[in-house]
């Protein structure tokens, strides 16, 4: 199990922050962890 934050801010200050719980062995939670990370983004970047 591997406890992930995750957060992205924007230069106009607009941020999100988000506390995961992955499952898995290590390589498993970094992978979550980079696709959830890559969402996070993008939907930031959507909203603009």
């Amino acid at each position: 199990m591997g406890l992930v934050y995750l957060a992205v801010t924007r230069r106009d200050g607009t941020h999100v922050g988000e506390r995961h719980v992955f499952t898995g062995d290590r390589k498993t939670i970094r992978r979550a962890a980079a696709a959830r990370g890559l969402e996070l983004l993008l939907s930031l970047l959507e909203r603009s």
